[in-house]
């Protein structure tokens, strides 16, 4: 009998948690990737519960209303406009996403979340 052989395996990209809490309705939105480049993941993707504008950019200030919520998949952004799959309705779980993003969710963006009135919820 030979001995038990063990191989490392380097990992290929990242994993998100669900950050769904019950029904949740997914469209695409046109995301500008230049404006991401900050938010972007290890693997060059935007992480599971990113939230963003109508306009395909990132929420940055004041005022702004989030249109979706990046997910249920992350986002591998290559080209000049990309359509993203976000969340446009639901609730979330604010812990996982703040897991997800590896950071907590800036004011800007918790307000921006909640401009959207009953669209998106974070609890």
């Amino acid at each position: 009998m030979s001995p038990m052989q063990v191989s490392n395996i380097p990992a290929k990209g990242t994993t998100y948690a669900d950050i769904r809490v019950g029904e949740c309705q997914v469209h695409q939105v046109r995301v500008d990737p230049a404006a991401f480049a900050a938010h972007k993941d290890a693997s060059g993707a935007l992480p599971v519960g990113l939230p963003v504008l109508g306009t395909g950019l990132p929420v940055s200030g004041a005022g702004q209303v989030a249109a979706g919520i990046i997910g249920p998949e992350s986002v591998v952004l290559q080209s000049t406009f990309h359509y993203a799959n976000c969340f446009i309705s639901g609730t979330f779980n604010r812990d996982m996403i703040e897991d997800n993003l590896g950071r907590v969710l800036s004011a800007d963006e918790i307000a921006a979340v909640a401009a959207a009135g009953t669209l998106l919820k974070l609890i």
